[in-house]
């Protein structure tokens, strides 16, 4: 720290001011740091994580609301089954009809995909055929334009694996549809999909 009475009469009156007050403000600065040190050595020690997420838990001290608390928004009225959740429309397992057309119409790793597409109508037909659906729900195709797996008949695009019903609910009737796979027959349920992806059942004899 500068010695103001040995500067006093020694340097401009000015500078001396200036110095005095520079002085004074590093003092007062000197004393904010102190106080602010004795409060750092007042305050208890920072919790752990344990500690904040206990502390945060539902029966801790400071209690985050629940996710149920924050939603306000009301339940869906009668929403749609999430996918894994059978659809109780009735419709029994036609692995009988697939297996039957199989063995009529074999289709394996080297089928082309006309051959699957037709494998798919002829099983829609075999089912219509059984009359054992639901009334209303007539077995069909199932839309599909664009992805994998497709094949376009006509100008319309169809699933090579799969067919519908008009209620959207769909059946995967050949394992391994996919270029290098198995082909073989099988009735998996898919669930629901958008009822618009529906098609009757076309002619497996007709051109497309």
């Amino acid at each position: 720290m500068v010695d103001l009475p040995h500067l006093t009469g020694q340097i401009p009156y000015d500078v001396e001011q200036a110095i005095l007050r520079l002085r004074e403000a590093l003092e007062g600065l000197q004393g904010e740091v102190s106080s602010a040190r004795a409060r750092l050595l007042t305050m208890p020690p920072g919790l752990t994580l344990p500690e904040i997420q206990a502390a945060l838990a539902p029966t801790g001290a400071y209690a985050l609301p629940t996710a149920g608390a924050l939603n306000t928004l009301p339940a869906p009225v009668n929403p749609a089954p999430p996918p894994g959740t059978p659809v109780n429309d009735g419709i029994p397992n036609h692995l009988p009809e697939v297996q039957a057309t199989y063995a009529a119409f074999p289709i394996g790793p080297a089928s082309t995909d006309e051959e699957l597409f037709r494998f798919c109508q002829r099983v829609a037909q075999a089912i219509l055929a059984a009359g054992t659906d639901p009334p209303g729900l007539l077995c069909g195709l199932l839309l599909k334009a664009s992805g994998s797996n497709i094949f376009t008949c006509n100008g319309v695009s169809y699933s090579l694996q799969r067919v519908c019903y008009p209620n959207g609910h769909v059946f995967d009737i050949i394992i391994g549809a996919g270029v290098g796979g198995t082909r073989t027959p099988q009735w998996a349920d898919n669930f629901l999909t958008d009822p618009a992806s529906y098609a009757a059942a076309t002619d497996p004899t007709a051109p497309c």
